[in-house]
Parts: C-alpha cells; sequence; structure tokens
C-alpha cells in the first residue's frame, strides 16, 4: 500500500478533512516549540501606560501573556522584567526593551482577565539581539525539550572547537550542544573536574568564535579515543555573550 493510501484511509477512517488534519499537524508541531514558564512582566504603552502583564507560555517568535486591561490588536508594546534591575522610566527609550505586537485577544468564559498574544517586533538585528535576550537571559527560558531539568535552554549542533590548556596544549574538539551556561564537548583526551581552560568554539553563521574562559564540571569516556566533556563558561566578554545569544536564538528560531 502506498503511503498516500494510507494516509487517505486515515482521513476517511477519522471522518477528517484535509483542513483537519493540516489544524492538528500544526497544532502539534506548535505545541512542541512551546514553553509554559509563568514570569511576572510589565508592558509599556506607547503612550507610557504601564500594564501589569503576567506570562504563561513563551514560544520561538513570541508569548501568550495575561492582562487584565485590554489590548487592542497590532498594538506595540515594550516589556520589562517586573522585578528586574532597570529602572522602569528607562524603558521607553531603552535599545535592550523588546517590542511586541498583539496578535490576538480572548477573554476566556468569565474569567477577569484577557489572554494575549504577543509576536516579537524583530525588523533589524537590534530588535533580534533584544528578543533574544530577553527570551534566553532575562527569563531564563527558551524553546527546549521539556524533560530538560536545566533552567538554560541548549542547543544541539555540531561545531568546531579549539580546547587549549594550561599547559599551552591547543586540542580539537567537537561541541555537540550548547548553552548561555555552558557546552558539550567531544575531546580526544580526559580532562580532570575543575580544570580551567581558554576555549574557542566555531558559532555557526557567525563571523567570529566564541572565545571564553570555561572550567570542566563532568567528564566521562563514550569511546575509545573520545571523552565527553561537560564545561561551564566562566568568564565571557559582553561582545562574545552578545553573539553567543543571537547564535542561540537563531538555532532555536530554525529548529522551531
Amino acid at each position: 500500500m502506498k503511503w498516500t493510501d494510507l494516509v487517505d484511509r486515515f482521513k476517511r477512517a477519522s471522518g477528517l478533512t484535509d483542513r483537519q488534519v493540516e489544524a492538528l499537524a500544526a497544532a502539534e508541531k506548535r505545541r512542541a516549540t512551546r514553553v509554559r514558564r509563568q514570569v511576572a512582566l510589565l508592558g509599556f504603552r506607547e503612550s507610557g501606560e504601564k500594564l501589569s502583564l503576567l506570562a504563561i507560555e513563551f514560544g520561538a517568535s513570541g508569548l501568550r501573556v495575561e492582562c487584565a486591561a485590554r489590548l487592542q490588536k497590532g498594538e506595540v508594546l515594550k516589556l520589562a522584567l517586573e522585578h528586574g534591575k532597570k529602572h522602569v522610566s528607562d524603558i521607553d527609550t531603552d535599545d535592550d526593551a523588546p517590542s511586541v505586537r498583539v496578535v490576538w485577544v480572548r477573554r476566556p468564559g468569565d474569567l477577569p482577565n484577557h489572554q494575549v498574544g504577543l509576536a516579537f517586533v524583530v525588523d533589524t538585528p537590534e530588535q533580534r539581539r533584544a528578543a533574544a535576550h530577553f527570551v534566553l537571559d532575562d527569563c531564563r527560558v527558551g524553546i527546549r525539550d521539556p524533560r530538560e531539568s536545566r533552567k538554560l535552554p541548549r542547543v544541539r549542533a555540531e561545531m568546531e572547537a579549539l580546547v587549549q590548556t594550561a599547559d599551552g596544549a591547543t586540542i580539537a574538539a567537537k561541541a555537540r550542544d550548547i548553552a548561555l551556561g555552558g557546552v558539550l564537548l567531544d575531546v580526544p583526551r580526559s580532562m580532570e573536574r575543575g580544570t580551567s581552560f581558554d576555549l574557542k568554539v566555531f558559532l555557526p553563521d557567525a563571523e567570529q568564535a566564541l572565545v571564553c574562559r570555561a572550567e570542566v564540571v563532568r567528564c566521562a569516556r563514550v569511546g575509545t579515543k573520545t571523552h565527553e566533556v561537560g564545561a561551564a563558561f566562566t568568564s565571557v566578554a559582553e561582545n562574545h555573550r552578545e553573539r553567543l545569544v543571537a547564535c542561540l536564538s537563531e538555532m532555536l528560531r530554525r529548529k522551531a
């Protein structure tokens, strides 16, 4: 039996139309790339009005929030953490504050709050960087496997890396996944836990490599000539951290 015949039989048995099957598939994909997390936020209207928001779900391109005030579709807000470090009066002129656009507004049943779908405004590199910082760094969430217990999202990708040890040796390695807080490496030799080293990771599509200081947190032998090393970043220059945030955001968006 051909695959197309099998699909047609399934559609007939389920009683679903082509459009309904496509909608179910789209909903399943969307559900797989959403992270449910409650974060208290502030939203700033263009008029300067401040709104209390509760983020309840994050996605690659936006988030879902609850809000007592009714927002208008197409309205643009700037976001900030409710208990963030910055003074609220600085948000309106702060390029690091992400902008979002209201894409839908619903009021489920008799509940007092509205649920609002917000999409990040990412028309410029600065806006993309602000959105990435906000989700990955400020809110500590990301699009990741729900079974992951880590606070910081990580992305699986094959990347070339160089490890430079204290004795001056330079070792070619492979980075298999990376996060804001560290990286998983395949290294051709054992490395003792607690060892500090200089690391260079060649991020996808980046003009320059990520250069930082790292420390071994675990090491396990996974083959006759390979050791799996989990390393935590201990020192990353701000411009390299920005590069990492932007790269992670782009890789997460592509996987969404």
